[in-house]
Parts: C-alpha cells; structure tokens; sequence
C-alpha cells in the first residue's frame, strides 16, 4: 500500500487531523481525545463496495460503531461541534475514497469512487464472546442468506451423512425442511424462525437413531451438535464480525471438517486461520497452555464454555485470528488494513512483547501490502514495537501518532528504536515524581 494518507476535517474531536498510514501506524494518547475516532475513519473508508460503488451505508455504520446507524444523519453525532460540514479523505497510489458531509442538507455531498479491491477489519478493545442463543440483536438487520442456503444444501449432506442408519428419502425431506426455512429468514427476527425450524426439522435425528438402537442421551447429543453446525454456519453467513463469529465456529470446523472459504476477493480457507492461531497461540504467546493442558476453543472446549479460559487468552484470541486472517489474504495478492484498538489488553509485559515481536515479524514480510493502524497506552507495548522495528530494520515503515490537544502530532523514532511521548512521560513524573 506504500504511505496512505487520511485527512479529516470537523471530526469528532477535530477539527483538522491528517495521518501518514505506513505499514505499522501507532496511534497514543490519553483516554477520549479521538484515537478511536480516527481507526473507525480509516475503517469506514475501506468499506465494501456495491455495483461498482462504496457503500454509503456501511461507511456511516462503521464511523458509527454500531451497524444499525446507516442513515446520513447519523453522521451528525460526529460533527466536530459548532460545524456544519463534515469530511474524511484517504488516499493512496492508485486508491482514493472520501465522502463529504452536509448537516444542513442531511446528505452525503461528494463521494470518491474507487473500488480497489481491499478488506479492512476493525478489531475493537471492547471483546464480546457469543454463548449459543443469547447474541442475537434484537434491531432488524437484512442479512443475504442466498449464499448460506447454498452452503447449507453442501454441508446437510456432509452432515447427515455422518447419521447412522439415515435413508436417502429421510437426508432429502430433513434438507429440504432446514433449506426453506433459510430461505424464508430476511432479518434477525427471521433468523431465529429458521433456526427453530431446524430445530424442529432435526427432531427426527433422534428417531432415526432410536431405531439403531442408540440411546435417547447419545441421540439428543448428536441431534444438538447438528443443530450447532448449522447455527454456526447461520450467523457466519448473517455479516456479523469475522473475529467473533469464528470464535463459535471453531468447534464445528473441527469436528466437521468444514472447508469454508471466507472473504471478498480473495478467498482464505477458514480452517486454515483457525489451525494458524491455535499455532500461535500455543507456540508463540502462551506455551504454558502445554504446561497447564488448557483446552483451547475447537480443540475441546465447546461456544458456551469458552468463558473459562484465562482472561489473557480471552482477551488476545479475536486479535490472533484477525492477524492470521489479514497475513492470508496479503500472502494472496490482498491489500488488507487491521485496525486494532489496544491490542495489550489483557496481556503482561512477556505477552505483549511477544505480541509486538510477531507483528513486527508481519510487517517486515507483507509490508508492500499490509496496513496494521493501532491504538494503544502502554508504554511496553510502544517501546517493544519501536525496539524491534529498529533491530529488524523496518524503523522507516512505522509511523507515531500523538494525539493531543485534538491534534495528531508526529512522534519520530531514533534508530535505536527510541521515541519520545510527551503524554506518557508527563503523567508518570505527576504520578511517580520527577524521573
């Protein structure tokens, strides 16, 4: 991606803000002057496009930070205060989008048309983990199911046929049952129909099994590990987030051996991510879940139990496999931006040194097409990924970002890796004395 550049004007907290996005962007500073603000800009500016045009729609979600704000007015929420005007710009060799604001009119003015093919995924400091039947949102969100009903009919039969004693004329109608009340799901209400009607559909998994003579137990196991399958599969399709959802996802794709593909142009094999961050996860952050034999999502711990593991672990999984995913898809030709809100949540000092030494790793190989934009507080964290830049010479493929006085001023580093933030320095000697 070279240097990207993003440029606001009226923006939440400023005024006037312009950013060089290099390989690896830093963005530090005190709670609420507008680091989140700037990710969920450059996030927006990276949205989807439809017939050949970005999507207004999601781009105003995602500076929202909620996907049922869609309407222009929404986006008077983030006027800088005292403007009427309000505008966002990034631009790139060969990629330029931006949109204009106009709060009197309520209408989006100017909008740049590129469509380069990218993926953007914004991964928040506020973690939610998704327990079976409870992460429904109760707003009514369209979700497209003409491709899930597709990869229901393959993977029924992939299923079923796992059934002992199943006929062909049985395998067919159970489909048949599952598929329609997919097909009839337009919203989330919708969804929860259709998955009740699977539901119902599998019951005769159980009788099916009774006359194999297996008993009622074993068969009400199987029947609600089907009905898990197809769930997961439902909301992996109904757009929620990527790092999320495959949080719920891994059990069945180990168990079933599902060979999902996932994202827009360039297509990355699921099982292949979630095999990767288990690798990471055990071998490069937390070797001690050999030590301790802490079960690991997909490896035997099922959605609703996920809650158990260590808080650390909790808090770094989602991040793990949005770093597997984006290295995928750069390895693939993609041009791909992770946008990451304090990625050290969480973690001690050893993890978010390792953390910072396994992204820096990232940028040294996919640099030419990679984006990494985080927000962050901790002093370790900083200084471990400007040290490692420095020692494995891509200190020039960084750039810092203060944020202060609702402006972005930047920070440079020496080449040992050093850098200097006013913030940081400030509050430690008013807490600690003069150091």
């Amino acid at each position: 991606m070279g240097f990207a550049k993003l440029s606001v004007r009226f923006y939440g907290p400023f005024e006037s803000a312009d950013i060089d996005l290099a390989p690896l962007t830093i963005l530090t500073g005190p709670n609420v002057v507008g680091k989140s603000f700037l990710l969920r800009a450059i996030h927006a500016m990276f949205a989807p496009c439809v017939n050949g045009y970005p999507d207004v729609s999601s781009m105003i979600a995602r500076m929202c930070n909620d996907t049922i704000y869609t309407e222009p007015q929404y986006l008077s929420k983030l006027l800088f205060r005292g403007s009427k005007v309000l505008e966002i710009r990034l631009s790139d060799s060969g990629y330029n989008r931006g949109l204009r604001y106009n709060a009197e009119t309520n209408k989006i003015e100017s909008l740049d048309h590129d469509c380069t093919p990218s993926e953007a995924i914004f991964v928040s400091g506020a973690r939610i983990y998704f327990t079976p039947y409870t992460y429904l949102r109760t707003e009514q969100i369209t979700i497209n199911t003409k491709p899930l009903t597709s990869i229901i009919n393959e993977y029924a039969r992939n299923v079923l046929e796992k059934v002992p004693g199943i006929t062909s004329e049985e395998k067919e109608r159970i489909i048949a049952d599952i598929i329609k009340g997919f097909e009839e799901a337009k919203d989330t209400t919708t969804l929860v129909k259709a998955l009740m009607r699977t539901s119902e559909a599998l019951n005769n998994i159980i009788e099916i099994l009774s006359r194999q003579g297996v008993n009622i137990a074993t068969a009400t196991r199987i029947r609600s590990f089907v009905i898990e399958a197809f769930n997961s599969l439902a909301f992996l399709y109904a757009n929620p987030s990527l790092h999320d959802m495959i949080i719920m996802v891994k059990p069945i794709l180990y168990r079933l051996d599902l060979n999902i593909e996932i994202g827009g142009i360039h297509k990355v094999k699921l099982h292949e991510i979630v095999k990767r961050a288990d690798y990471i996860i055990r071998e490069v952050l937390f070797p001690e879940v050999k030590q301790y034999n802490i079960a690991l999502p997909g490896l035997s711990e099922s959605p609703s139990t996920i809650q158990l593991l260590p808080s650390s672990i909790l808090h770094i999984y989602p991040l793990t496999i949005a770093l597997v995913y984006v290295e995928k898809l750069a390895e693939k030709g993609a041009k791909v931006a992770l946008l990451v809100e304090e990625p050290e949540l969480g973690l001690d000092f050893k993890r978010q040194r390792m953390l910072a030494k396994h992204i820096i790793s990232m940028i040294k190989k996919l640099r030419d097409s990679l984006i990494i934009a985080i927000s962050t507080h901790s002093t370790e964290m900083l200084i471990s990924l400007t040290k490692e830049a420095a020692e494995e010479e891509v200190k020039d493929y960084i750039k810092i970002y203060e944020i202060l006085n609702r402006r972005a001023e930047e920070r440079t580093v020496t080449k040992s890796g050093a850098v200097y933030i006013k913030h940081m320095f400030e509050e430690l000697a008013e807490i600690y004395g003069e150091i």
